[in-house]
């Protein structure tokens, strides 16, 4: 997820740029459904006859140093409707130009010049007609390839929303972290991340590459329909399993940190590579300090981030948990003092 907006200037940028975003991503998903739908419709068009009048392979013009753009399938087809006489170069909907070598020879060799079709045509706009209706994956595959932009779309939105809450309400103790009260003992949850946003991340990444695995490696690009669904569904599947595993984990109170105040012990969550509990005397605590630190996100991009450390008397540190903002690890580890009087 995108780290809150906490200075006014970045806020009105990430808002600026979240409208920008959203505008192309919903651009273009809109166009990819509104393809979908009409290949939908289409079934239940009424037909009738028609014949191929031209069919052929159209060579792009293009610069012979770059490469040319793919040949195009150049489809013309004739058909009458109620005395009227129309021409169409509809194959199919697409809400970008499908062609490409393989698909251009295909659809030439299947309408021939000369030959009879059959015309589905919109009985509300006989103008608007195909040749081939129903929905197939290459209808699916757009909407794949645009999950991880809507997600970053909705992501930064939800960004936004947090930013604009945390400045509406009174500063949250702990620097934002839940924790509870149970039997005598304090337990703070301290989750690396969210499991709903790891799982989220999954779906959109996983879609994306499933979409590439088809259109470049397995079935091109006009794999059939249930393919791509039990494909993207077992994507989903595979994210809805992670979010539990993930949830389990956290609820199983690995991730916690448990102050216990009658024994005046601290015990340690199972994080940043610690394989077992440690139960930490209140007397034994030197320090809990704030750091500054670093977190590596895609392309090598570093991501500035705060870090809360417990310092322990001859006996090193531990790095308790990473914050994205210096506030909430600052009021954390204030909180932290107070639990513990250090």
């Amino acid at each position: 997820m995108f780290p809150r907006a906490n200075s006014t200037g970045g806020l009105i940028f990430l808002t600026f740029f979240a409208l920008f975003w959203t505008f192309l991503t919903l651009t273009f998903t809109s166009m990819a459904v509104r393809s979908l739908v009409l290949q939908w419709q289409s079934t239940r068009y009424p037909t009738v006859e028609g014949r191929i009048v031209s069919s052929q392979v159209k060579s792009s013009q293009g610069n012979a140093s770059t490469g040319s753009p793919p040949p195009k399938a150049g489809v013309l087809f004739e058909y009458e409707v109620g005395q009227t006489r129309y021409q169409s170069r509809r194959v199919r909907y697409e809400w970008m130009d499908p062609s490409s070598s393989e698909w251009s020879r295909r659809a030439v060799s299947a309408y021939q010049q000369g030959a009879a079709c059959t015309v589905y045509y919109n009985p509300a706009d006989p103008a608007w007609a195909l040749l081939v209706p129903g929905v197939t994956g290459r209808d699916v595959l757009p909407l794949m390839l645009l999950t991880p932009f809507n997600g970053a779309a909705l992501a930064m939105w939800i960004s936004l929303a947090a930013s604009a809450l945390a400045r509406m309400r009174p500063v949250a103790p702990a620097g934002g972290v839940k924790w509870r009260q149970e039997r005598g003992r304090i337990v703070v949850r301290l989750s690396p991340s969210s499991p709903l946003a790891e799982a989220f991340f999954v779906f959109c990444l996983g879609s994306v590459l499933a979409a590439f695995l088809f259109f470049l490696r397995v079935a091109g690009f006009d794999p059939s329909l249930a393919a791509v669904l039990v494909v993207w569904g077992a994507v989903a599947l595979g994210s809805v399993a992670l979010f539990a595993l993930r949830r389990n984990q956290s609820r199983s109170g690995a991730n916690d940190l448990i102050i216990d105040r009658g024994y005046a012990t601290l015990s340690l969550p199972l994080t940043h590579g610690r394989a077992e509990r440690d139960a930490i005397s209140f007397r034994d605590v030197k320090s809990v300090e704030v750091r500054e630190g670093t977190k590596r996100a895609r392309k090598g991009r570093i991501i500035q981030s705060w870090e809360v450390w417990l310092r322990r008397g001859g006996e090193g540190e531990e790095k308790l948990h990473q914050f994205i903002d210096k506030q909430s690890a600052t009021d954390f580890a204030q909180w932290l003092r107070e639990q513990i009087n250090v």
